[in-house]
């Protein structure tokens, strides 16, 4: 079976000096995401000049009959290790991805609005990549989402209610990797597991609490609840501060009464 090429290009989304581009071959094969067969791309990432941020040419090797509206996954690599940000303008050539894999390629970081473009997203992955805070609103655009893996990164951080709403991670089929990262080593498969894991993520990998005041707490991530019962214990604390205070007092009032009793009758002898 021939194959045709198609370039694409779309210069006038962003300066050349910021820019990359997409080198792919497609072909259909069996997911587990949907249990039967999809149209699916493999993408090499080339720097053209500078420090990439968007993606503007894309050489695409097509099945015959096929074009990018076909396409419904993609496996992007990039082998230089050099990727800075997660690109932008996928979407203008694959309007139609459920399933995108991102891995070994240097990613540090990526945004909710970074996935906002890809609202059928079903899986998420982003294994091998150097990212160290995961955002806790990162899914919030991906209703649909089910299967995230986040495996050897360098993940320290990760925001309080990341899978909070989304009830693909309560039903068979769902996935959850953190595996071999700073906080958290760590895999999941199916809702009971993955309820374990948040958990995790919850004890050992959420963001640092900094404050400004004793009753205005500044907290990363942190919803109304989480800051009322902040602000609730700097409150007691401020309450025991005081009360060791006034202690405090009150114990140099009886020493200094012990004092004047030991002096009189010392006098008195």
């Amino acid at each position: 079976m021939k194959s045709f090429r198609l370039i694409l290009a779309v210069t006038a989304l962003c300066s050349p000096a910021l820019s990359l581009q997409f080198n792919c071959f497609f072909l259909k094969l069996n997911s587990s995401l949907v249990w039967e067969e999809i149209y699916s791309g493999n993408c090499a990432v080339h720097h053209t000049t500078g420090n990439p941020i968007a993606l503007v040419v894309v050489d695409a090797i097509h099945l015959p009959g096929f074009d990018n509206n076909d396409v419904e996954s993609i496996f992007i690599q990039d082998f230089s290790q050099n990727l800075q940000q997660f690109p932008s303008n996928i979407d203008h050539f694959f309007p139609n991805l459920f399933d995108i894999v991102l891995v070994d390629s240097g990613l540090p970081t990526i945004t909710a609005e970074d996935l906002k473009p890809f609202p059928a997203l079903t899986r998420l992955v982003l294994n091998g990549n150097r990212i160290l805070h995961v955002d806790g609103n990162l899914l919030q655009h991906t209703p649909n989402i089910r299967v995230v893996e986040f495996s050897n990164n360098q993940i320290e951080t990760v925001g309080l209610g990341l899978f909070e709403g989304l009830r693909g991670f309560t039903e068979p089929g769902s996935l959850v990797s953190f595996f071999r990262n700073t906080c958290i080593d760590e895999f999941a498969g199916g809702p009971e597991q993955i309820a374990v894991l948040i958990q995790n993520l919850e004890r050992d990998c959420l963001p640092p609490i900094t404050t400004t005041t004793t009753t205005e707490a500044a907290v990363d991530e942190c919803p109304l609840s989480c800051r009322t019962s902040i602000d609730s214990s700097f409150n007691e604390i401020e309450y025991l501060r005081q009360k060791v205070s006034t202690s405090e007092s009150r114990i140099e009032q009886l020493e200094m009464q012990m004092q004047e009793i030991l002096e009189k009758v010392q006098l008195k002898k």
